[in-house]
């Protein structure tokens, strides 16, 4: 009886060593997936922040080119709009002249006129 017992104790040991060494194992192995999926998902999370940011970047340069666009466009407007206003105030003191060369320009062949008048008035005299 004492050998069967020796020999079921040792069976029994046996099988709950096995048992705590297959259960180690287990746990060794979840540790090392475990620490292989947690450096996976810092990776994944680092290469997901760097396209945030460089997503981020690309739309503030797009921003910023849409606002410099905006601003020349204003600008171009703005000079548009002066140039448009100095044109016409050019055609109105072109007009202006122009009158005013007439009207010299009648004085002038009156004045002749009369000293023409006057002129022949002297020589019948």
């Amino acid at each position: 009886m004492q050998m069967i017992y020796k020999q079921m104790s040792d069976s029994i040991m046996n099988e709950s060593n096995k048992k705590a060494s297959i259960q180690k194992g287990f746990e060794y192995e979840y540790g090392k997936k475990a620490a292989t999926d947690s450096i996976k998902a810092r990776e994944q999370r680092n290469v997901y922040e760097l396209q945030m940011k460089q997503e981020k970047t690309q739309r503030n340069v797009l921003y910023i080119g849409i606002g410099l666009i905006a601003i020349f466009s204003i600008f171009t407007y703005n000079r548009f709009r002066v140039t448009r206003k100095q044109k016409i105030v050019i055609e109105i003191k072109e007009k202006e002249t122009n009158e005013q060369k007439h009207i010299i320009e009648e004085k002038h062949k009156e004045i002749t006129d009369s000293i023409n008048y006057a002129e022949r008035i002297q020589r019948s005299f």
